[in-house]
């Protein structure tokens, strides 16, 4: 959600407590319902942000402190480019 998907009007119901008469309307009322969407999405935001601050480290090693996107997916082939490493060097 962002800001500008706040609704001008938003109706809500609080049920009552386990072991009281249910809404009229409403017999089995839903409750102990979790969102199961959200920590999935935080969780995979933060691999990608980790990532980046990996990058960002990398790059301060080296002398370059410019700004840099990074695109996701950070596929390796977008990290190395990011880190500005040379696939022509060598280590042998």
């Amino acid at each position: 959600p962002a800001v500008t998907s706040i609704p001008l009007k938003m109706n809500v119901e609080l049920y009552q407590q386990p072991g009281s008469a249910p809404p009229a309307g409403r017999p089995h009322p839903v409750r102990s319902s979790k969102e199961v969407g959200e920590p999935p999405m935080t969780l995979a935001s933060t691999v990608f942000f980790a990532i980046k601050h990996a990058v960002l480290a990398a790059r301060r090693d080296a002398g370059h402190d410019e700004w840099f996107e990074l695109e996701a997916p950070a596929t390796v082939q977008r990290i190395a480019e990011a880190c500005r490493v040379n696939s022509h060097s060598s280590n042998a």
